[in-house]
């Protein structure tokens, strides 16, 4: 009798103790959920207040209706010509030849800076860098970077952007058309073509 007692008292051992190593009871997995639940909550929120964040840059300039699209053109040689562009103008230009809302425009010696809605698949706070180069004769936009808020985004959801910028500035200065680029600069608030007659 002894033993069958003893062999009773093993069983219920043995039993206590799967019990208490049980790791998945209800109260466990409805905490698991709580939690995780909490944990996705605040991922959203920060990327949803990412894609709401302005744009902190300063010295961007608007455009400002209709304005005289005359570059400052000078003569550096018989054949050759400097053709400075101010971020009002290529704002302006860029305004009339696009359908882009809230536009606003900054060139700095990293690149030309637009912020507003700048393609159909991006919001009003979307913001591009460009960049302009000399190629085959021509002045050339490539897209350095796009971003919504602080959120980088691929830069094809832009659209046809650089072909906008290229098409605003030769309809805006024609004479570019009759001259082979030989190079583009960047400086505070202008960008200068240097060229050479055709």
């Amino acid at each position: 009798m002894e033993k069958g007692k003893e062999f009773y008292e093993d069983l219920d051992e043995v039993r206590n103790h799967r019990e208490k190593k049980s790791s998945c009871s209800c109260l466990s997995l409805v905490v698991f959920f709580i939690a995780l639940l909490l944990v996705l909550e605040l991922s959203l929120y920060f990327v949803s207040r990412g894609l709401r964040s302005k744009s902190e840059d300063q010295g961007f300039v608007s455009p400002q209706g209709q304005l005289e699209m005359k570059g400052s053109g000078v003569d550096i040689g018989a054949d050759r010509f400097a053709l400075s562009v101010s971020q009002g103008m290529l704002c302006s230009a860029l305004s009339e030849s696009a359908d882009i809302q809230d536009l606003s425009c900054a060139i700095s010696s990293d690149g030309i800076l637009l912020t507003g809605k700048l393609g159909s698949f991006l919001p009003s706070n979307a913001k591009a860098v460009i960049v302009p180069e000399a190629k085959s004769g021509r002045v050339v936009f490539k897209i350095k970077k796009v971003s919504v808020g602080i959120v980088r985004v691929p830069a094809f959801l832009s659209g046809r952007l650089e072909d906008t910028l290229n098409l605003a500035l030769y309809k805006t200065f024609p004479d570019l058309e009759k001259a082979e680029v030989d190079k583009v600069e960047l400086q505070e608030a202008v960008m200068t073509i240097t060229a050479k007659k055709r």
